[in-house]
């Protein structure tokens, strides 16, 4: 349950507690949208000189709107502004940026209309809270002190709206100027605060409060030494960082204000200078954000907005600017996520006029480069950090058509980066690689001959491979000769004809087909891509390939592919005569997201054509391009020794090659000890690799010897061949020293002839490698056996003891039921005995075994043995086996969140207590969703709601899985799949009632509930026919709008919760309607709360209720909850601390053992 700020509805975890403000805020918070959940965020408290979120030290990246009252920019007030910010970057906060009495467009301003400046902030709270972000209020002006009468009214009128949300952050007073006065904080700034913090805190007692500091809130080391006195206040700090005065000199004074326990929050930055204009400035923007995200101090940019300068992160298309790309990356890696940046930038575009030098800053649009500061001749900045299909444009002014000679000044730490020149038809005119140049700042220059057309024109470079930096391209007369046969490359000379010209394939050029499907592709180049690709689909293609003396090539494939996992497909000769190889396509995180994937391959020197046939579905392809192998495959022996300085590929964590040996790169490398001699790799920690290429003349089965040492721990390996992973992981522990060498070995399984790829992956560290060697064994013949396991409803089975590799598991449970895999669950649903039969078989050997099982459902004699299921039979619920009204009672388990105290109760003994001790006859497993600690955010939650489940099944009680959310219809998709595995587990149980939402809020309309509703029950009737509960508008007890637009199933029943200090006639009146419109009624949640009100009429009149028109009720809650805050036990409590009866749990338990007494079920047994 969530503080929902109605003073009759706390019952969650407490985030603003103040009950007085909470009663206060009432009236006022009937009216207002932003009336809204406000557990989805923590509480801001500033602890020394941190901003806790909840109790955790942390920042938080975000952006800020521009000045409201500027018209384009006061559009951009809205929730899809808001939304977007989140989607595309996981902005955690956004800023409104409130101009109060600027003179430009001052009829937008505060005090030229206030209700339209109110009104643009409540969309964005509104957005805000949607969006579970924080929103900071800022009264955007230079001059607070001039109209402290406008901030009072206007943060009265704030926090008296809002001052229930967790959300909401004040700024008091933006950017004082008084550059050069310090004591102008302790005469007008400080005082002024002081004065409208009251303002706030005679409504808001908690909420965070940011002040302004002198220079434009810069001289944060000011007002540090002389703080104001409040529960939760923080400094304004700004900057701009291509502003030589905003780079190390403030750091410096923000660094003493934090050391005098200052907290701070940079409420406004820039990527440029403090105009807001000029160039985007990413080396100190990043030292900046990395400076603050180190002291965990978090940070709004300035600004998001459409405006024509370089901080602004939107073109006036809304694609975003440099500036947003790169602002939007570094939000992300402040709140913790690193998806890259996406969408094109646009840059100043200059015109050069040929013969010209273009420096790459001077660029006009791109997509995915970064820029950074060079160290090359004429300084300036260089593009780099490219990967595949990275772009950017220059525009060009060429005097007359003609061959021309473009030198591009390149550098490179990796090697084989490979980029085209294309026209703005998109026609390639040239490629260039780039070889490894010794470092990202050790330039080169690399020349080839283009065709160009007189006049202005785009030329556009993009990436055919990234990690590869560029400062400038120069375009000038004359023609260059290229090619590996070329023996003049990169000199001014007539250019011979060099052979190896690579052939590439479009995708869309197929000649025949069976499955597929075209649709336009994102991909760099444009066009169309093949895709909808599903199992045994093909696409074939004529034409002639390269000569090759050896007919052997490489092929490379640009592919895309959304699911996880790998798809494998052919190519093979058309009509699949003859298969040339196989690869795999990894995921790629999206159907447009595309990546290169090679092998080497052989086709025979007649091939005209060919075609790929799908082993597996999911996956798109744009092109196949084909070229001659430069290299020949090594000689097939047995054993295959590979040595592990001899890799193709690698990841290394850490730059630079730290044994100094053999090799330039980033590998660690240094001379062996061990027998041979040679070379190791060394400092292997986890996430590195190493890849190595391998030739098998005939397919057989094999193992792999691994020889490793550590002086300390070790670590593991895992090898992968082909993408993926083969044998055991491979534990090293220490050997005794780093040159104490020892072999280990792991089970390969069946690899087939040709070319194969080996990775040696790390998967934790340190330990040193010396070679793989690959050989030939014989498998162990598969050997079947199996273990079982039981709990109160499953078998569980293991068959982890077999013997054998490569093997096939498949299950016979006896029941007509089959499974396949190591390992496995199955649920039997009547008593008897069965046999349970496991097949392991590999690829030469097949064995089976078997074992009994009884399985016995006989319980204690129980409500569900009398009742039955439970089945609305017009406004009442009844039980089926007595065609009678079913009234049943008991009580609800408090959230099941992880970290939220309460998940101590979540076990069967407490299940047990509550039958044996309590005489309920219903359990309710309020299971947590999207609040923090929920199942979705921790699947533990799903475990505790089994064990409740299946502890009250086996008492034969009722139990009740409650999806237990205010939120549930931003979350369908996760509800479907969550009902339907409970459905398919638990629902041939008469025992189980789904409650699948607990609580809308009251501005979630019935059409919301119904739409949501209408999609998740089918789910469970796949399953199960069993009772279904659906929560209904203002925290369930609009009941009657649910009456008057039933949902179309004969077994839902609607929900209604109240708690009797402050639900009364009212809210009976509404359940009244509902019963006499026909809808049947569960109260899942009800209690006794505010003011202990137990003893009171209005318990007994709910129960007299409830009674006479045989409702089944749950009460809230099994919980021994204290508020952190007051140290007094929440009212709901069933328990105090130390495990006795609350007042409330008295109460309670008085009337479910007062009921058990008179439960004609008890009596049926009793006769």
């Amino acid at each position: 349950m969530t503080i929902k700020r109605w003073p009759f509805d706390r019952k969650g975890p407490p985030k603003k507690p103040n009950a007085k403000k909470l009663l206060a805020s009432l009236a006022a918070a009937l009216s207002l949208t932003a009336m809204q959940s406000t557990a989805a965020v923590e509480p801001l408290q500033t602890s020394g000189n941190q901003i806790l979120v909840g109790n955790q030290a942390k920042a938080l990246g975000g952006h800020s709107l521009f000045w409201h009252n500027v018209p384009a920019a006061g559009s951009l007030y809205n929730a899809d502004t808001v939304s977007r910010l989140k989607n595309d970057w996981n902005s955690k906060v956004i800023r409104a940026a409130i101009g109060v009495e600027v003179p430009f467009n001052s009829e937008n301003t505060y005090i030229g209309n206030k209700g339209s400046s109110l009104a643009a902030i409540d969309r964005v709270v509104n957005a805000a809270v949607a969006n579970d972000m924080y929103v900071i209020i800022d009264f955007h002006t230079h001059h607070a002190d001039q109209v402290e009468n406008v901030a009072h009214d206007f943060f009265n009128e704030v926090s008296s709206r809002y001052g229930h949300l967790n959300n909401v952050i004040y700024e008091v007073f933006n950017e004082p100027e008084w550059c050069g006065e310090h004591g102008r904080w302790a005469s007008t700034i400080k005082p002024y605060a002081e004065r409208v913090i009251q303002t706030i805190r005679n409504n808001d007692p908690d909420n965070l409060v940011i002040v302004g500091t002198t220079c434009f809130s810069q001289d944060v080391d000011v007002a540090a030494a002389d703080p104001i006195n409040d529960v939760n206040v923080a400094y304004t700090l700004h900057f701009y960082a291509a502003t030589p005065a905003h780079q190390q000199p403030l750091r410096d004074k923000a660094q003493t204000a934090l050391d005098r326990g200052a907290p701070l929050f940079v409420t406004e930055w820039g990527t440029t200078t403090f105009t807001g204009d000029g160039f985007v400035d990413e080396a100190q923007t990043r030292t900046w954000i990395n400076w603050l995200n180190e002291r965990g101090i978090s940070h709004v940019n300035w600004s998001a907005s459409t405006q024509p300068e370089s901080s602004a992160i939107w073109n006036g298309d809304m694609t975003y600017k440099h500036s947003g790309l790169l602002v939007g990356e570094l939000v992300q890696q402040t709140n913790g996520t690193t998806t890259p940046p996406t969408g094109e930038i646009s840059g100043p575009c200059d015109l050069h006029f040929v013969p010209a030098k273009a420096e790459a800053e001077s660029f006009c649009t791109a997509k995915g480069i970064q820029f950074e500061t060079t160290t090359d001749t004429g300084g300036g900045q260089n593009m780099g950090w490219l990967d595949a299909g990275d772009w950017v444009t220059f525009d060009v002014d060429v005097p007359a058509s003609g061959q021309y000679l473009i030198d591009y000044r390149v550098a490179s730490e990796l090697g084989d980066g490979r980029f085209r020149t294309e026209a703005a038809n998109g026609t390639a005119l040239g490629t260039i690689s780039v070889p490894n140049t010794g470092g990202w700042q050790n330039w080169q220059t690399h020349t080839h001959t283009v065709q160009l057309s007189q006049g202005t024109q785009t030329v556009k470079l993009v990436a055919e491979t990234g990690g590869w930096n560029l400062n400038w391209f120069e375009v000038r007369a004359g023609e260059v000769c290229e090619g590996a046969d070329c023996p003049c490359e990169g000199a001014e000379c007539p250019c011979p004809d060099c052979n190896g010209t690579p052939v590439k394939f479009e995708a869309e050029t197929f000649v025949a087909m069976q499955g597929v499907q075209l649709e336009n592709t994102s991909d760099v180049g444009g066009g169309q891509n093949v895709g909808y690709i599903d199992s045994g689909d093909w696409i074939t293609y004529n034409g002639a390939l390269p000569a090759s003396a050896d007919n052997r090539y490489v092929v490379s494939y640009r592919v895309a592919r959304q699911p996880s996992g790998n798809a494998k497909f052919k190519i093979e000769q058309p009509g699949g005569a003859a298969v040339y190889g196989e690869i795999s396509v990894p995921s790629t995180g999206g159907w447009q997201t595309w990546t290169t994937i090679s092998h080497t391959i052989t086709i025979p020197a007649n091939a005209n054509g060919f075609a790929l046939a799908a082993i597996d579905g999911g996956w798109n392809i744009n092109w196949i391009e084909i070229k001659p192998a430069t290299t020949q495959p090594p000689e097939p022996i047995n054993p295959l020794k590979l040595q592990a300085e001899d890799y193709i590929n690698f990841n290394d964590t850490t730059p630079g090659n730290e044994g100094g040996a053999h090799r330039s790169d980033d590998v660690d490398i240094q001379a062996t000890t061990d027998t041979g001699g040679g070379f190791n790799v060394g400092w292997v920690d986890a996430g590195e690799w190493l890849e190595y290429e391998f030739f098998l003349e005939s397919p057989d089965f094999y193992a792999a010897d691994v020889r490793v040492a550590s002086d300390q721990t070790g670590g593991a390996l895992q090898l992968q061949i082909d993408g993926q992973n083969v044998g055991q992981a491979i534990t090293v522990g220490n050997t005794g020293g780093w040159q104490a060498w020892t072999t280990k070995n792991t089970l390969i399984g069946d690899l087939s002839a040709g070319t194969h790829t080996l990775r040696v992956y790390a998967q934790s560290g340190p330990l040193n490698l010396n070679w793989v060697e690959l050989k030939r064994t014989t498998p162990a013949p598969a050997t079947s056996c199996f273990n079982i396991a039981e709990d109160r409803l499953n078998v569980h089975l293991d068959a982890h003891c077999t013997a054998g590799s490569n093997l096939q598991y498949n299950w016979d449970f006896g029941d007509g039921n089959s499974a396949t895999g190591v390992a496995t669950s199955h649920s039997y649903y009547t008593s008897g005995t069965y046999t349970i039969t496991l097949t392991v078989s590999d690829t030469r050997t097949t064995d089976t075994s078997s074992q009994q099982v009884t399985v016995d459902f006989s319980a204690p004699a129980g409500p569900v043995d009398f009742y039955g299921e439970l089945m609305v039979n017009g406004n009442r619920i009844h039980g089926e086996k007595t065609g009678e009204p079913a009234q049943v009672r008991g009580m609800s388990f408090f959230w099941s969140n992880t970290g939220w105290g309460q998940e101590k109760w979540w076990n069967a003994s407490t299940v047990d207590r509550m039958v044996d001790e309590f005489k309920v006859e219903l359990v309710r497993g309020a299971m947590g969703t999207d609040e923090g600690g929920g199942y979705l955010h921790d699947a533990s939650n799903k475990a505790r709601l089994q064990a409740v489940v299946e502890q009250a099944i086996a008492r034969n009680v009722y139990v009740i899985i409650d999806w237990h959310t205010h939120h549930a219809e931003d979350n369908i998709a996760e509800a479907i799949t969550f009902f339907s595995e409970m459905a398919q587990l638990y629902g041939h149980h008469d025992n189980v009632i789904f409650e699948i939402y607990n609580e809308p809020l009251n501005t979630t309309s019935w059409g919301t509930i119904k739409h949501y509703a209408e999609q998740v029950i089918p789910a469970i009737r796949a399953h199960s026919d069993n009772l279904i509960v659906v929560g209904t508008r203002t925290w369930s007890q609009n009941v009657d709008e649910a009456a008057f637009d039933k949902i179309n199933d004969s077994n839902t029943a609607y929900a209604l919760h109240f708690y009797v200090g402050s639900h009364g006639n009212h809210v009976r009146n509404l359940a009244q309607t509902a019963l006499n419109n026909g809808a049947a009624i569960f109260a899942s949640e009800w209690g006794i709360w505010p003011n202990n009100n137990y003893d009171g009429m209005n318990a007994d009149d709910w129960m007299n209720f409830l009674d006479q028109n045989k409702i089944s009720w749950a009460n809230w809650a099994i919980s021994d909850k204290v508020d952190p805050n007051t140290g007094q036990l929440e009212p709901p409590s069933m328990f105090n601390p130390d495990g006795s009866l609350s007042s409330n749990g008295q109460y309670v338990v008085n009337k479910l053992n007062e009921y058990a007494a008179q439960a004609p079920w008890r009596e049926a047994i009793a006769n």
